[in-house]
């Protein structure tokens, strides 16, 4: 399993670009071609997911099976709150920002590990930590066409926590419908970041979507 921090954010470089889809498409091709990287399973959350979505779309032939979780790109728009939060967050970073902005991702805030706040606000006041915010604007996680949808061919699960008050469940029941060889399942009890709410059935979800061979199997929570 490969986990990279995607330009702009952790570790990676924090150019001044776009922050578009596009630009992050082209550099997670060039993230797998640097490390030879031919085929894999690819799995995005939130913004993640939608960077996931473009990547399909640009080079299929490159994934194998697609796991979406409370994506961005299908057409949620965040609720006027939760945005407010993020500006706090993205411009000035405390620990009374992230814990507002934790009410909005995770069902329970008690589930986040202290540290990953933390670690979040760091990365926010190194420097360029603030450029994907800012110069990305959004882009990435705008809405996708029908027709971009109906045209991703591969194996696709997609997650969803029920109590996420950041993307709508709608959302991404609405997607399961255009995007032709996908499954969706619904966690309960988890929010935004169902990985961090119920890491034990996200798991567990995931491995079994990964390890089938055929898409009729259904997928049964724990």
């Amino acid at each position: 399993m490969i986990v990279p921090d995607i330009v702009g954010y952790g570790e990676s470089d924090k150019p001044d670009v776009t922050y578009d889809r596009p630009y992050f498409s082209q550099w997670l091709k060039d993230f797998f071609l640097s490390l030879n990287i031919s085929k894999a399973h690819i799995v995005g959350l939130s913004q993640g997911g939608a960077i996931a979505l473009q990547f399909s779309l640009d080079n299929p032939e490159m994934v194998e099976k697609l796991v979406l979780v409370d994506s961005g790109g299908l057409g949620a728009k965040p609720p006027i709150s939760s945005l407010m939060g993020m500006v706090w967050l993205n411009n000035f970073p405390s620990a009374m920002a992230n814990r507002f902005y934790s009410r909005y991702i995770l069902c329970n805030p008690n589930n986040r590990d202290p540290l990953h706040g933390k670690y979040s606000m760091e990365v926010i006041k190194s420097k360029g930590g603030k450029n994907a915010f800012k110069q990305g604007r959004g882009a990435a996680i705008s809405p996708m066409s029908v027709d971009l949808l109906r045209q991703i061919q591969n194996d696709t699960l997609i997650i969803w926590g029920e109590d996420d008050q950041l993307f709508s469940i709608k959302y991404g029941e609405a997607a399961t419908k255009l995007i032709p060889n996908s499954i969706f399942c619904r966690i309960p009890n988890a929010g935004h970041l169902p990985l961090m709410d119920q890491p034990d059935i996200f798991n567990k979800v995931v491995f079994d979507f990964l390890a089938r061979k055929n898409m009729e199997h259904r997928l049964s929570l724990p």
